[in-house]
């Protein structure tokens, strides 16, 4: 069976590269025609652990093979719909872009050609690319496949996800779709198209509301002299909420995939009810939590201005090489128009452009020099003698704002700090 995967940014990257580690031959389109040639050289766009040496393996294997001539996507028997769909400032999906483009491809698809949609399109698209595929006068069904991928970890999620959610058309299992993730020791979930998009929604949903509550639990723990990450462990200890539960205190979910399924699902609700309801908050509380280490920094510029601030990690989330949508990146601009001076260590060179004004420095023991702040936002995994950094970092004179307790570990020390601030401890 030949598969074709069109649109290739982070999602289709990791489709195309482990359906052909699966074994099958798979024809990779995009029609940015830079694109394909970095690819077909075996360069990612969108960093990933460990998809580097997958595609490079793949290439010389021929198992796959690279094309912004929409003609060869004749050859397939089943396409997958990657297109990562755009999204604003707002959250705000532009599904037409990804319709626009198969209305584009589909007169040069097969007679007899089935779909598969992975790309991130609200309740009801697939019936839409159903219309498009029957009025080209092909034959072949439709089924939603929401992806499962998590930025960082996109080979993980994609070679041992939990289960796969497969939507047709009435629900029946299809043996194409069997076939073609037999190679995946995961268990398939049938339903109907609707029922498959709604689960991509409410899934993120229901993540960005725990982040959100566990938010606001820790605000409350600050207020009254608990510690959040005891709470946290008390929640987790039940087995109706569970170890693996977005309930760590820290920052709020950036925008992009969490926000945008948050305010599909809104607006939807809106139209049913005019209240406020929980789905309508959500954003509003994250756009608060994200505030934190804004507000921390607020109390010490009461006592000193134009601050020295380092930020270790400054990307997306970990294991990423972009600042799209980057939280931590938007409040460093803020600081560096209002007069402080901003540094940062990241585990990735950044490929985007960053402003002139904020300064990498690629020796994190280095990045602790006359500094008056420093800020964890994220893990680092560059090799380093942790014990002699903590050290360093007790030894200096500096605040420390840590929101997910990254340094801590075992070194409670930094509790008894009295300049270091944590989301969630009120001790």
């Amino acid at each position: 069976m030949k598969i074709g995967v069109a649109g290739l940014w982070h999602l289709g990257a990791m489709y195309a590269i482990g359906l052909a580690e699966l074994g099958h031959d798979v024809i990779a389109y995009d029609p940015n025609a830079d694109s394909v040639s970095e690819f077909s050289k075996g360069s990612l766009l969108v960093y990933e652990p460990h998809l580097q040496e997958m595609l490079v393996k793949n290439i010389a294997t021929q198992n796959i093979t690279f094309t912004n001539n929409e003609l060869d996507l004749g050859q397939v028997d089943l396409l997958f719909l990657t297109y990562d769909t755009p999204v604003d400032e707002d959250d705000k999906a532009d599904s037409n872009y990804v319709i626009s483009e198969f209305k584009r491809i589909v007169m040069n698809l097969k007679s007899e050609v089935n779909i598969l949609v992975s790309s991130q399109l609200p309740v009801g698209s697939s019936d839409s690319i159903q219309k498009i595929l029957q009025y080209s006068g092909r034959d072949g069904s439709v089924t939603v496949q929401p992806e499962n991928l998590r930025l960082g970890m996109a080979v993980e999620s994609f070679f041992h996800p939990a289960r796969i959610i497969a939507g047709t058309h009435d629900g029946s299992p299809d043996e194409l779709v069997i076939e073609l993730f037999s190679g995946i020791d995961a268990p398939i979930v049938w339903m109907n198209r609707r029922s498959a998009e709604v689960t991509k929604h409410a899934l993120n949903a229901f993540l960005a509301t725990s982040v959100t509550f566990m938010g606001e639990i820790a605000e409350i723990c600050e207020s009254v002299g608990a510690d959040a990450k005891e709470v946290e462990i008390g929640l987790k200890s039940d087995p109706r909420i569970g170890s693996k539960a977005y309930l760590s205190p820290g920052l709020g979910f950036a925008g992009g995939t969490l926000a945008r399924d948050v305010r599909k699902l809104s607006e939807l609700q809106a139209d049913i009810r005019p209240e406020n309801t929980v789905l309508t908050s959500l954003l509003i509380s994250n756009r608060h939590n994200n505030d934190w280490v804004s507000r921390s920094l607020a109390k010490i510029l009461t006592k000193e201005k134009n601050l020295r601030i380092c930020f270790w990690g400054i990307s997306y989330t970990e294991n990423t090489d972009t600042l799209r949508r980057s939280e931590i990146y938007s409040l460093m601009k803020r600081l560096v128009e209002a007069g402080s001076k901003v540094t940062y260590v990241e585990n990735l060179s950044i490929k985007d452009e960053v402003d002139p004004r904020i300064v990498s420095i690629d020796n994190i023991e280095a990045s602790l020099d006359q500094i008056d702040v420093l800020v964890v936002s994220k893990k680092l995994i560059s090799p380093l003698d942790f014990d002699r950094i903590v050290r360093n970092i007790l030894s200096k004179d500096v605040w420390i704002l840590d929101p997910s307790r990254h340094l801590i570990g075992q070194k409670l020390d930094f509790l008894k700090n009295p300049k270091y601030l944590t989301v969630g401890n009120g001790f």
